[in-house]
């Protein structure tokens, strides 16, 4: 990432220095050791927190140990509305889903292997759903703020 972001987080603080954001990462698997580049706007805009979710609760006990002020990880899978439903897991977490992989899809690409079912003794477990905004009004993050967050599927920072 070049500087474009830090120039124009500078002009955005010069026109209203107190704004900050709430950003929800749901699916926080870490890739790579490299944190993700949306993570650089907490730092940019102080007062901004970023709220992850992860459903598995060893990884967010690990990842609340390591992280910076503003960046909180809860062990909570989200949805519609409260159920159990069953959780896929893959050969790697980062594609672990509530949807059971295509796999004869899947097998059309080169190296999507991390994709399929994994060889784990149990590739299928019961998870229970929170609903979104139910967790979200629990943890204090106004649903109107983030309703518009939580419609696009991706913020990507990109130089």
């Amino acid at each position: 990432m070049t500087d474009a972001l830090a120039t124009l987080a500078q002009a955005i603080r010069a026109t209203d220095p107190s704004i900050r954001f709430t950003m929800l990462e749901v699916g926080a698997v870490p890739l790579g050791g490299e944190p993700e580049p949306f993570h650089r706007l907490r730092d940019l805009f102080p007062g901004s927190q970023i709220v992850a979710f992860e459903v598995d609760p060893a990884l967010c006990r690990s990842l609340n140990e390591q992280a910076p002020p503003g960046h909180h990880y809860y062990p909570v899978a989200l949805g519609r509305h409260a159920e159990t439903r069953p959780f896929y897991l893959t050969r790697h977490p980062m594609c672990a889903s509530l949807y059971r992989p295509n796999e004869a899809l899947i097998s059309l690409y080169q190296n999507f292997e991390v994709a399929y079912l994994g060889p784990r003794p149990q590739s299928t477990q019961s998870v229970w759903i929170r609903s979104c905004m139910t967790t979200l009004s629990v943890r204090s993050i106004s649903s109107k703020s983030t309703s518009k967050v939580l419609s696009s599927t991706s913020l990507r920072v990109e130089a």
